[in-house]
């Protein structure tokens, strides 16, 4: 505008929150609105390698200081991605903050069983034992909250409990509740 000094505006770009394997929440902020010309957009760019960018995300209808955000989805799991917030001038110049990255997260590709009993007696509860969810890395997968069916795979007695349709928590299914209504040596499968 006439007779304003022209000020340039700031963002920010803060850590990404909520990563899971193909979703992410872009955070920023914007500590000075630009002036002459007036900051009219505000927005993140992102992309899988350092300063490459697809097309710019606009971010509400109005540029004001303070934080922002944008949930993003159908990114690719076990991937490193690169963001900066930025916020645009009428004239369409850009000003960024600085680049940060994230990966998102590696779902579990195997299950693995975990201190299932070596003995117990028939028709009373084995002691608790649990499944889980592992990355190839054999790390649990902490975010997976799918189910898990155990099954008798051999030995001779009927197996009972909750068994079906067990909940895995932070990758983690509990069975407490398993029996055998014979002594005999089993396999478990699932």
């Amino acid at each position: 505008g006439t007779g304003l000094s022209s000020v340039t505006g700031v963002v920010t770009t803060s850590a990404a929150s909520a990563i899971a394997y193909t979703g992410v929440t872009f955070n920023g902020s914007v500590t000075v609105v630009g002036t002459c010309p007036a900051s009219t957009e505000k927005g993140f760019v992102y992309g899988t390698a350092t300063n490459t960018y697809g097309a710019p995300i606009a971010v509400g209808s109005s540029v004001a200081t303070g934080t922002y955000s944008y949930d993003l989805s159908s990114l690719s799991s076990a991937t490193t991605y690169y963001y900066k917030a930025y916020m645009k001038d009428a004239n369409g110049n850009y000003v960024y903050g600085a680049e940060q990255s994230f990966s998102t997260s590696t779902p579990a590709a195997q299950i693995a069983f975990v201190n299932v009993p070596s003995n117990g007696i028939a028709n009373s509860n084995l002691a608790s034992f649990t499944i889980e969810a592992r990355t190839a890395s054999n790390v649990v997968d902490t975010g997976y909250s799918g189910t898990v069916t155990v099954t008798k795979a051999s030995g001779s007695g009927a197996m009972s409990g909750s068994t079906t349709n067990v909940s895995f928590t932070n990758g983690i299914a509990t069975f407490s509740d398993v029996k055998f209504d014979t002594a005999d040596t089993y396999t478990l499968s699932a």
